[in-house]
C-alpha cells in the first residue's frame, strides 16, 4: 500500500472518531442538563408537597375545631400556612404554573375569608352573622378541598418524574 491509500484508509476514520467525541460530548451534556431540571422539579414539588400539606392540616384543624379550641390560634395557624404558601409559589411561579389556576382560587378565597373576618371584627363586634358564618364555612371548605386535590396533583407529578 502507497502512502496515498494510508491517508485515505486513516483519514476517515479519524474524522469519524472526532465526530462521535464531539457528538458523545454534546449529548453527555445535554442529558446531564435534563436530568439538573427534572432533579429541580421534583425538588419545587416535593416543597410545594411540603407546604400544601401544612395548610392543609392547619386548614383541617380550622375545620374540625372542637369548642374548646382557641379559634383565633387555628385562625392564624391557617393564616400563616397560606402565607408561607403564596410566598414560595410567588418565588416558583414558572415552575408552579401547572398548578396556577388552583393555587390563585386558593388565595382569592383566603382574601375573601379575611376581608368578612376582619368585617365581622369592625362591625359586629366579633359575632358572627348567620350568613358569613355559612359563606366562611363553604370558603374553607372550598380551599381544602383544592388543597387536597393540589397534593394529589404535585404526589402524582413527583411519581411520574
Amino acid at each position: 500500500m502507497e502512502t496515498k491509500d494510508w491517508i485515505v484508509l486513516f483519514v476517515p476514520i479519524v474524522c469519524n472518531g472526532i465526530f462521535l467525541f464531539l457528538f458523545q460530548f454534546y449529548l453527555k451534556r445535554y442529558f446531564e442538563k435534563r436530568d439538573r431540571v427534572r432533579i429541580e422539579r421534583v425538588k419545587t414539588f416535593q416543597e410545594l408537597y411540603t407546604h400544601a400539606e401544612s395548610a392543609q392540616t392547619a386548614m383541617y384543624a380550622l375545620l374540625h375545631q372542637k369548642q374548646d379550641d382557641n379559634f383565633t390560634e387555628l385562625f392564624n395557624r391557617v393564616a400563616e400556612q397560606i402565607h408561607q404558601l403564596k410566598r414560595f409559589y410567588d418565588a416558583n411561579e414558572p415552575q408552579l404554573e401547572i398548578f396556577n389556576a388552583k393555587l390563585q382560587e386558593v388565595f382569592s378565597t383566603w382574601d375573601t375569608i379575611t376581608t368578612l373576618m376582619q368585617d365581622i371584627v369592625r362591625n359586629h363586634n366579633g359575632r358572627v352573622p348567620l350568613e358569613a358564618n355559612i359563606q366562611i364555612s363553604r370558603d374553607t371548605s372550598r380551599i381544602y378541598e383544592i388543597l387536597t386535590t393540589t397534593l394529589q396533583q404535585c404526589h402524582q407529578k413527583i411519581v411520574d418524574a
